[in-house]
């Protein structure tokens, strides 16, 4: 039986950095959360408001993006990010200021050039971290995308 899904993968040029969003205030550090095997996460849920804008910003594949699938692992180097509270207090992120490496599975009838057009607008609009999105953190736009395995 034929899959319904596609792998791929993306390469993801980092405009604004992207910082861990787990706090801890008495060490005045961000941290992301991570795998068993100490690999970077990013949440799939977390990707929804950026697969959303960005579909309906391109006007085509809606209706699929709700289908698109990320996995939670991240390929990427973490840097430090200080993050200023106020003058004279700060907090050290864990951040992805770079390259970041995703994977994800599409609907086989969503376009592969309709997927990058859709993470582009997203990610250069909405963005993707897990701390504070809104205030223009995570934004980035897509470098390449292919199948699974040919980055």
């Amino acid at each position: 039986m034929e899959s319904k899904y596609r792998e791929l993968s993306a390469v993801l040029q980092v405009i604004t950095p992207i910082l861990g969003s787990i706090i801890d205030y008495d060490a005045r550090v961000g941290r992301f959360h991570r795998s068993p095997e100490n690999g970077v996460i990013i949440m799939p849920g977390w990707w929804r408001q950026t697969v959303d804008f960005g579909a309906k910003a391109v006007g085509r594949g809606q209706s699929q993006a709700r289908d698109i699938r990320f996995a939670p692992v991240v390929k990427c180097e973490v840097t430090q990010h200080r993050r200023y509270t106020t003058d004279d207090s700060y907090i050290d992120h864990e951040a992805i200021e770079r390259v970041c490496v995703i994977s994800l599975s599409t609907p086989v009838g969503l376009q592969v050039e309709t997927v990058r057009d859709i993470l582009n607008q997203g990610g250069r609009f909405v963005g993707i971290a897990p701390f504070r999105w809104h205030v223009n953190y995570g934004r980035f736009e897509v470098v390449d995308i292919g199948q699974e395995g040919d980055r």
